[in-house]
């Protein structure tokens, strides 16, 4: 891959096969661990390569419709995002809730969004941060 962006392209289940331990000093996930066959296994390989932190985002799981993504595998709440990353040996685990937009969504998304934050007074996202070291 041609990329001035991109350090490494591998298999998240198996970056440190490929990438020493404590080699980036974080790793951004957005979006990605809700459509991993085992997201555990995968922050664990994250967690052999990062030096202080992860910071992810899912899907908020009290946000998202029956059926609204079929390629979700996974869904989260803040006791399940923030269990996932203690059992993959993360520390000083905050999480919050916070909004998603997508850049240019149409007005039904929209809608959707204002209708869910309003009736059920939750956010559409999680954003976790955790460090490696207490």
């Amino acid at each position: 891959m041609d990329n001035p962006w991109v350090d490494i392209v591998c298999d998240v289940h198996e970056i440190s096969k490929h990438v020493p331990p404590d080699t980036y000093d974080g790793a951004l996930l957005f979006h990605i661990l809700e459509h991993l066959e085992n997201p555990l296994k995968a922050l664990r390989e994250v967690y052999k390569v990062v030096k202080y932190f992860i910071m992810i985002k899912v899907p908020n799981a009290r946000y998202v419709l029956s059926g609204e993504s079929h390629d979700h595998i996974y869904s989260w709440n803040e006791y399940t995002l923030s269990n996932l990353l203690n059992r993959a040996g993360f520390k000083r685990i905050k999480i919050y809730e916070s909004t998603r937009y997508t850049r240019n969504p149409g007005p039904l998304k929209k809608i959707r969004i204002y209708l869910s934050e309003f009736m059920r007074g939750h956010k559409n996202e999680l954003t976790a941060f955790a460090w490696k070291r207490p």
